[in-house]
């Protein structure tokens, strides 16, 4: 195999990792309301029956898994892509909210890292908060993506 074959398999693979999936709610900073209580985590795939795994930080070098979807047959056409939904309805471990209390800039009294993942372990990509007000207002997913993306693990806010 080529040097030359590796670094274009290489760049194609980053170029179409972003497309294979996406999570758009809750947004980024998002406050969700009580830890106590079970939340929908949402996003879309760009493959039917396609398995997405939900991550929660326990520690800096920690994550745990939270719950597992599977994005639905029937698709939505953005730009020339067939997105698929998923969602998992949970709640997420006690362990995984850490106290922030009145920090200056908290939106709330606990903070959580959430992570949504393809079947190879992959990160999906994030939105700001908002995300069907906002999505229709951009013609490629590239400048959506430069205005209102956030990378792979998101902080959302919650009170007790």
């Amino acid at each position: 195999m080529s040097k030359t074959y590796l670094i274009k398999s290489f760049l194609l693979f980053f170029a179409l990792a972003p497309l294979t999936g996406c999570m758009t709610t809750p947004g980024a900073g998002e406050h969700i309301g009580s830890k106590n209580d079970s939340y929908n985590f949402s996003g879309w795939m760009t493959g039917p029956n396609e398995d997405v795994y939900l991550y929660a930080m326990k520690s800096f070098d920690e994550w745990i898994y939270v719950g597992q979807a599977k994005s639905r047959t029937s698709s939505y056409d953005y730009l020339g892509t067939n997105w698929h939904f998923w969602s998992i309805q949970t709640k997420l471990p006690a362990n995984t909210w850490w106290a922030y209390g009145s920090v200056p800039g908290a939106n709330g009294d606990y903070l959580a890292i959430i992570q949504a993942r393809d079947k190879y372990g992959n990160p999906l990509k994030n939105w700001e908060e908002g995300f069907y007000g906002y999505f229709q207002d951009y013609d490629n997913l590239g400048d959506m993506w430069d205005a209102k993306g956030h990378h792979h693990s998101i902080a959302i806010w919650a009170d007790d």
